[in-house]
């Protein structure tokens, strides 16, 4: 509970643009990849509804085909896919299909950046402090004390804690509200959190 496992493909280098390279997957050799992954985790773990798909080594926005791939994941029920740039900032992406996290553990410091997540003032925007990491981080004691410190800057009952897919579904439910003066309507089935008049 509280974890998400996501699609990392089978590990192939789905960006290499260059066809002569033995690097180099065809459209259908990256379907394949993420459908096999996908099949694999699912015998794996057990988990069939898998809806993040994360970017090996690099997202494969140079390729040609790259909206294509896109939009297969979306026909396919992912409901996001991630890259590994960051951005430094708590901004909601433009397109989930197209996600960077603010930091990551695999280069420079995440910690200032929940710092600063945890002690900014409350606002009435979606804001996020996103991370993204390898779990064979928990086995350096430089980065399980790093964690140890992300977790206690970052889990209290002032900041929601929820899963990607979690996060994601529930901004898109709360961009679906019909808003009048009378009433809030929620046509979806995701429950959401609202304050009215301070209550």
């Amino acid at each position: 509970e509280g974890f998400e496992i996501a699609n990392h493909t089978t590990h192939v280098k789905l960006f290499t643009t260059d066809t002569t390279s033995a690097d180099y997957c065809t459209y259908e050799q990256c379907i394949y990849s993420i459908e096999q992954a996908e099949k694999d985790l699912s015998a794996y773990v057990g988990e069939e509804n898998i809806t993040g798909l994360v970017w090996p080594y690099y997202t494969p926005s140079e390729r040609p085909d790259y909206e294509q791939l896109l939009d297969y994941a979306r026909q396919n029920g992912y409901l996001y896919a991630r890259g590994v740039d960051t951005t430094g900032n708590f901004d909601l992406p433009a397109d989930w299909m197209k996600w960077n996290c603010t930091a990551t553990t695999a280069y420079g410091d995440p910690l200032p950046f929940a710092k600063k997540f945890a002690e900014q003032d409350e606002t009435d925007k979606f804001q996020l402090y996103s991370l993204w990491g390898h779990s064979t981080d928990l086995s350096q004691d430089k980065m399980l004390a790093i964690y140890n410190t992300l977790i206690e800057l970052l889990i209290n009952d002032e900041i929601w804690n929820p899963t990607p897919s979690e996060f994601v579904k529930y901004v898109q439910a709360a961009e679906k509200l019909d808003i009048t003066e009378t009433y809030v309507h929620n046509p979806t089935d995701v429950a959401i959190y609202a304050v009215i008049n301070g209550a």
